[in-house]
């Protein structure tokens, strides 16, 4: 399955105590939701500004963030 834009995968092992019988090799694979990543505020605002200039709005030239 393919990630969405802004997304990464990430994975962590399985905490002592709460490891699966008969799977203690296998490792959790996280969805980490983009608010949670640092950069988070500007991937929101480069897919936002990439949808908005796909419907043709153009952004002013006295404010960059005025579509």
């Amino acid at each position: 399955m393919e990630q969405p834009e802004g997304f990464e995968e990430i994975y962590m092992e399985q905490p002592e105590g709460f490891a699966d019988k008969g799977k203690e090799d296998l490792v959790y694979r996280l969805k980490k939701s983009l608010y949670d990543l640092k950069q988070a505020p500007r991937q929101i605002y480069q897919k936002f500004e990439s949808v908005t200039t796909e419907q043709g709005l153009l952004k002013t030239i006295a404010d960059h963030c005025v579509f």
